[in-house]
């Protein structure tokens, strides 16, 4: 650390931290916010991000054409994690957030070549509306007997964790596995439901089991407290689930950039090498153009696997560690049609597609439903989801090939006659990391082996969550804990 004085009538000092951030996504991004809003005349925080891209906010990106506004990447963020809501609040959002169509708060499931609605009052895998899952078209009789009896099975063995698949056939039968199971938590994070870590996704359906014996009765327990808290509450709900900014989730980016300050940011920046000097303390970064610059502490935000080829020389078996954490790719096509050419209705935010449907697609969105002002009224924007782990073959086509085969497969579904007004596409090449079991113990190791090497610190999507509050909560831990070490409490 730097010491210089700041005032010698007083007598006082400023101790100046010099921090590196490495990645420029949210988690970077939040992290640089993070400390430079912690700066005080007494401790002031030098802070220098760096992003090998020629672009920050890594998977969200939010484009502005002919009157629509396009969403690369995350269209929205769920709001019962606070992250998201409390770094808007700091940074003056409130105004700029919107909620969903109201309307249309539903999703559908693509089942026997038709869109069917997900029942009202489903969680995920769990029913809590037994009249709407006895209506529905989504499952036979058989399949609903037996989602409702779950509340008659019981409790299994205490578990460290176990796969969604296992628990959801366990809990609810094979039938809500393939129809909901699958494309619901599997699209979510683009992953194999047979390998997806169940306490890392979704912990509380294993608590509910073993607290209420049952997830039915579990979801139905918390959804009591729940109307009753806001009963007791004179605010109430404020938001729904998720969430958007009025002129796209790159709002929140562009916010950030400017908090920190584009001086303080530098991309087309890559890091090659990263040293500790034992007799200077600090952190020895050196670039891919030879320069070098030492720094007090240094966060990675980057990928596990980016990481690791920076760690391997200093700690090979936490490189290790981040290197074997698995990464699925995918890519987001956004399509935009005359209203008056789908056929169908449009009255949901979209749709997810099982793999027993053997489609060439996980996914389809309505997002011009969901969110309002994201085009002309006479105008709808349409998003295709491809790829993830059980379909990665799929993105070895070339772009043109990726939109006919989306064309196709929409038209399957939503029915549409001539060719959209525009197509894109965005791939994301090892952006997804996949949950394996015992994730959660896994990620414990990582944040305990990173202790061994002062001033340096981890954080990102594969740690504690891959949404975009869980990566806002990540970067806050790696900068408390920062903080934490300079005995600065918050």
């Amino acid at each position: 650390m730097n010491i210089v004085a700041s005032d010698t009538t007083s007598n006082t000092t400023c101790t100046v931290v010099k921090v590196a951030i490495v990645g420029a996504g949210i988690t970077g991004l939040t992290a640089a916010h993070r400390l430079l809003r912690r700066s005080t005349s007494s401790c002031q925080f030098h802070v220098s991000l760096f992003e090998a891209d020629s672009r920050v906010g890594g998977i969200i990106s939010t484009r502005y054409e002919k009157n629509c506004t396009l969403e690369d990447g995350p269209d929205s963020f769920i709001t019962f994690k606070p992250g998201g809501i409390e770094l808007c609040q700091e940074l003056g959002l409130e105004e700029q957030i919107i909620t969903t169509n109201s309307r249309f708060r539903r999703a559908f499931v693509a089942w026997k070549g038709q869109l069917e609605p997900i029942p009202e009052g489903f969680n995920m895998i769990a029913p809590t509306r037994f009249d709407k899952l006895f209506a529905s078209k989504l499952f036979s009789r058989t399949g609903k007997l037996r989602m409702a009896f779950e509340q008659f099975i019981p409790k299994g063995p205490r578990l460290t964790d176990e796969s969604v698949a296992s628990f959801v056939r366990r809990r609810f039968g094979k039938e809500a596995l393939t129809r909901i199971g699958q494309p619901l938590i599997g699209g979510i994070y683009t992953a194999d439901p047979e390998t997806l870590s169940l306490r890392a996704t979704v912990p509380k359906y294993l608590d509910y089991e073993q607290k209420y014996g049952s997830v039915t009765k579990g979801l139905l327990a918390e959804q009591s407290k729940t109307q009753k808290n806001q009963k007791t509450s004179h605010a109430g709900a404020r938001y729904s689930a998720f969430v958007s900014f009025d002129k796209g989730v790159g709002v929140l980016v562009d916010t950030l950039v400017e908090s920190i300050g584009k001086s303080n940011i530098h991309t087309n920046t890559k890091i090659k090498d990263l040293n500790y000097q034992e007799e200077t303390r600090q952190w020895d970064l050196r670039f891919d153009s030879g320069e070098s610059q030492k720094f007090d502490h240094v966060i990675l935000t980057t990928p596990s696997y980016v990481s690791a080829d920076l760690l391997k020389s200093i700690d090979p078996e936490l490189a290790a560690n981040l290197g074997n954490i698995e990464y699925a790719s995918s890519a987001v096509l956004n399509l935009v049609f005359n209203r008056e050419q789908i056929q169908h209705s449009l009255d949901g935010f979209g749709f997810v597609v099982p793999a027993k449907e053997n489609r060439q697609i996980i996914a389809g969105s309505f997002t011009s439903v969901k969110f309002p002002n994201r085009c002309p009224e006479n105008q709808a924007i349409l998003r295709v989801f491809l790829g993830g782990a059980m379909q990665e073959r799929i993105l070895q086509n070339d772009d043109q090939t990726l939109i006919k085969i989306a064309l196709s497969e929409l038209n399957h579904y939503v029915k549409f006659t001539g060719a959209p007004l525009s197509t894109s596409v965005k791939r994301y090449a090892r952006s997804m990391p996949q949950y394996k079991l015992n994730h959660h113990l896994l990620s414990d190791s990582l944040l305990t082996s990173i202790k061994r090497h002062s001033g340096l610190y981890i954080a990102g999507a594969y740690i504690n969550g891959v949404g975009i509050p869980d990566c806002i909560a990540s970067a806050n831990k790696a900068c408390e804990a920062l903080m934490e070490s300079l005995s600065l409490k918050k």
